[in-house]
């Protein structure tokens, strides 16, 4: 991009401004000094004191008017000016909170009728930016400000929200308090890992979960002769455990495998079917699962043994689409009364077969409350997601809801080198210049890497430019700290929200070896999802192999 070649300028510049800061000392020096001031300056022959005080400090002024001059009249200036005009709302971190915690008259309409009172499940869907997090926090925090525990004596009486990740769960715990401060204790919100390990250690209270036991146990069992390792361990793990495939719908029903690389026939998928017998006997002799196994454990006691596990009234659960099926039959089971989701299967950056279909929460409409406004984007960053996203679905497939952004805003920049060093050299300059030279706080930029490998690299550039950073998936970030550039993995940034986001791509992370087109549509759902967390301001630093609109 141009703006590259521009922001070189900046440390000329920068030594001018320095020269001009000098130049004006020297003025003051000189008004101390003169004459009128009673100074003594010293005279040379021929040349009185005042003489000489008024041409030394013509001589600066005329200087310090020389360099301004080229400040103003340098691209690098007229480029600030240019991104300084749009009416950006969050550089401070009042503004960024300001504009987060506001309900929409669409968003408390979405609630004018919600109860849970009522047995039936509910989603809150919408594209991305429409506020379906936000929604969901209010709903949950009228709940627990209504819930009278003395009136459902023996019934289920907690509630609580599920969300994806533990960085998930500190940042909606961030929103919830600036709603509803005091509202929310710790109990109430829980990442997925927590809550079904929570559930399943009360029936079997030794178990433990290791999410690379299979993977890991791959080369020792695969002896199928058909399928690498990697798509053996999703075939297993992820297909026959995370949709909770029974044996009668995988041998006899041939159920389909829709996004799985390699066709199987009968006998090759009762060879699998083996495999997957002599690792479910294998870990329950163990006491030890693999992740979804273990939800698979947690569901065959919900089933034959639920005992004193249901003791939610209400579930709440975030970014239900990033939700496989089994945990979606598991939580429908632990909700006394009902399920409220928030998701939208257009941002699904793991699973890559619908869940509520599989779970059996197909919903009709008067459960589904739509939200269309894009509240978070401007209308350029909406129209780069949206155009990219789209253009990776296949002719007559449903692109989801439709959104509308108001907002304007300067157009996504994109940056392509070949050297990934000098690509986070420009990386940094530019945070350092959003926060220098725009204003905006450090916690409002927000810098997302393809890969955990690249957050060290981004971290030693930043320092570099005296910037200081932290990653939010740390044990000990929280997103009420201030002072420092939030650095996060594309996949981390899921659900949250920043004014500035730069997205540093020298390679894409590997996806899962499944049909090529579902592993187009997870790079592009992912792309989309990282671009839309940007509220003021999207660049985009990529290498020559990565692929994106323009």
């Amino acid at each position: 991009s141009r703006s590259a070649d521009i922001i070189t300028q900046h440390p000329a510049l920068d030594a001018k401004e320095k020269e001009i800061l000098r130049l004006r000392k020297r003025l003051i020096d000189l008004e101390i000094a003169s004459p009128d001031n009673g100074g003594q300056p010293t005279q040379e022959a021929g040349t009185s004191g005042e003489t000489r005080f008024t041409s030394t400090r013509t001589e600066v002024l005329r200087s310090i008017r020389q360099l301004r001059a080229e400040i103003d009249s340098s691209d690098y200036h007229r480029y600030i000016d240019g991104l300084s005009r749009f009416s950006l709302t969050a550089r401070t971190r009042r503004d960024y909170e300001k504009h987060l915690v506001r309900l929409t008259p669409e968003q408390y309409e979405a609630l004018a009728d919600f109860s849970t009172d009522t047995p039936e499940d509910m989603l809150i869907t919408g594209s991305a930016g429409t506020g379906k997090t936000l929604v969901l926090l209010e709903a949950l925090a009228r709940t627990l400000k209504s819930r009278t525990p003395e009136l459902h004596l023996g019934q289920p009486t907690k509630t609580t929200l599920v969300t994806f990740t533990r960085t998930l769960v500190k940042y909606d715990r961030y929103l919830a308090e600036l709603m509803t401060p005091g509202t929310l204790q710790e109990a109430d919100l829980e990442s997925s890992e927590t809550f079904f390990w929570k559930k399943l250690k009360e029936k079997e209270p030794k178990h433990t979960v290791d999410y690379q036991l299979i993977r890991n146990l791959m080369s020792e069992v695969n002896d199928s002769g058909l399928l690498s390792d990697a798509e053996l361990w999703i075939e297993i793990e992820e297909f026959l455990f995370g949709l909770n495939i029974s044996k009668d719908e995988y041998l006899d029903a041939a159920v389909p495998r829709n996004g799985l690389k390699t066709p199987l026939n009968l006998k090759e998928r009762e060879q699998v079917w083996a495999i997957r017998e002599k690792l479910a006997e294998y870990m329950e002799a163990e006491g030890r699962y693999s992740k979804h196994y273990a939800r698979v454990r947690l569901l065959h006691w919900l089933e034959s043994d639920p005992g004193a596990l249901v003791t939610h009234e209400n579930l709440f659960v975030d970014e239900s689409q990033d939700m496989f099926a089994v945990e979606l039959m598991c939580l429908k089971k632990l909700a006394g009364r009902s399920l409220i989701m928030a998701g939208d299967t257009g941002q699904s950056i793991y699973g890559f077969i619908n869940p509520y279909r599989r779970a059996n929460l197909e919903l009709d409409q008067k459960q589904i409350r739509v939200l269309k406004t894009n509240h978070r984007n401007t209308i350029p960053i909406h129209n780069l997601a949206e155009n990219y996203r789209r253009r990776g679905l296949r002719v007559g497939e449903n692109p989801g809801p439709e959104s509308y952004p108001f907002r304007e805003g300067p157009d996504p920049e994109i940056h392509q080198m070949g050297n990934p060093d000098a690509l986070a050299d420009l990386l940094a300059a530019k945070a350092r210049m959003y926060i220098s030279d725009l204003g905006y706080d450090p916690e409002a930029v927000g810098i997302l890497c393809s890969r955990t490998a690249h957050l060290a690299l981004i971290a030693e550039k930043l320092s570099a430019v005296g910037l200081a950073s932290a990653v939010v998936k740390a044990g000990d970030f929280e997103f009420s700290r201030r002072g420092v550039l939030r650095l996060s993995t594309l996949h981390s940034s899921k659900g949250l929200d920043f004014p500035v986001v730069l997205m540093y791509l020298p390679e894409m992370p590997p996806v899962k070896e499944i049909d090529p087109p579902y592993q187009d549509r997870l790079y592009r759902n992912l792309q989309y999802v990282a671009m839309t967390r940007g509220m003021d301001v999207v660049e985009i630093f990529r290498s020559d192999s990565v692929g994106i609109v323009t």
